[in-house]
């Protein structure tokens, strides 16, 4: 079973819980705490993610593949990783990092 991380802004506390479903209050300070996803334990060989955020435009695909060329780049500049560390050095080779995420709750949109 999986156990997610989630963070209070306001105050730093942190908890870990078996569920990422619904808001979680902090026990401290009463705020909505963030699903921390900086540091997600995932085994290697179960990591298959493609990351429209990080996409690039296709016509750079030739250059990104010489730069990177573990990471996979789709016809549509999405990029592929196979492994949590490959992400994990391309975002720190890149300078992107994760940050923590506020749950939604179910049929509500957060700004």
């Amino acid at each position: 079973m999986a156990v997610h991380k989630f963070v209070c802004n306001k105050c730093g506390i942190s908890i870990e819980d078996n569920t990422s479903k619904g808001i979680h209050k902090c026990p401290d300070c009463g705020e909505d705490m963030w699903w921390d996803c900086r540091n997600v334990g995932i085994r290697e060989g179960d990591y298959s993610h493609t990351s429209a955020s990080l996409a690039i435009n296709p016509c750079q695909t030739k250059v990104h593949r010489k730069l990177f060329p573990g990471i996979d780049v789709l016809p549509d500049g999405q990029l592929h990783f196979d492994s949590v560390k490959k992400q994990s050095d391309y975002g720190k080779k890149t300078g992107f990092e994760k940050m923590p995420q506020k749950i939604r709750k179910k049929g509500v949109q957060i700004a």
